[in-house]
This record gives C-alpha cells, structure tokens and sequence, in this order.
C-alpha cells in the first residue's frame, strides 16, 4: 500500500547587501522556478543602505 504525503515545503535563504538593483529578477527567477510547490523565501538583508528589504517584502519574501 503506497500513501501520498503533501509536498514538502521549500525553503529558500538569501543573503544580501545592496542588491537592489538584482533582486527582484532573482526572487521572481526563484517564484517561477519553485512554481506551485508550497515554499518560502526569506531574505537576511546585511544592513543594506538601498531598498533591497523593501523590493524584497514586495514581491513576497520574509525580510530579517
């Protein structure tokens, strides 16, 4: 007898520092990658001196 469990959740850590400029191609590159698999991207934002933790709350990612 074979059972399905629910998929997995994924989770994605990105560290970064004044990437304001990349990183909404790279969380929209990773959105389309995961595609519907149940995932969360958190963001550790180095004290940026940029919008990289607001471009990244925007798009969906859990900054700290």
């Amino acid at each position: 007898m074979t059972t399905q469990s629910a998929p997995q959740k994924v989770s994605v850590v990105l560290p970064a520092l004044n990437e304001s400029k990349r990183i909404g191609a790279v969380l929209e590159g990773l959105v389309q990658v995961l595609g519907d698999r149940p995932h969360e991207i958190l963001l550790i934002d180095d004290c940026s001196e940029d919008e990289t933790g607001a471009i990244a709350s925007g798009l969906g990612a859990r900054v700290i």
